[in-house]
């Protein structure tokens, strides 16, 4: 009996450390409220950048519209940072998405605002209207 509990409170804490990591989403209306950033953009480059804490990837976005906030004149969002759970499905230069951002403490630098459910990409076939 003791050993069977044992058995299961292994399996119990095991579970709860493989989803420890897992991002769960939540609606777009607490993403907008999160936001300091709503924009719909389109990517024009993407670079690592060496900063305190290790590599860091960028994205370059060109603003088509915004939501929410003032975007700075030149936008750049963290696609792949230090924690590869919360790195966004984004971002392929040329394409378009919608992006909920908070601002980090590097000056025109901003972040998905809830891991990889930030960030949307926006399908070719359907136009940016303004």
């Amino acid at each position: 009996m003791a050993r069977g509990a044992i058995v299961l409170l292994v399996l119990l804490v095991t579970v709860g450390d493989l989803s420890a990591n897992e991002v769960r989403d939540i609606s777009l209306e607490k993403k907008a409220r999160q936001s300091d950033l709503v924009v719909i953009g389109r990517v024009e480059s993407t670079r690592p950048e060496n900063l305190p804490g290790g590599t860091f990837e960028y994205a370059r976005v060109h603003v088509d519209q915004v939501l929410k906030g003032k975007p700075p004149d030149r936008l750049d969002v963290l696609t792949k940072g230090s924690i590869t759970e919360l790195d966004p499905d984004c971002c392929e230069v040329g394409n378009v998405y919608l992006f909920f951002l908070v601002k980090e403490k590097w000056p025109n630098r901003f972040e998905s605002v809830h891991g990889r459910y930030g960030i949307y990409l926006i399908p070719r076939d359907r136009p940016v209207s303004k």
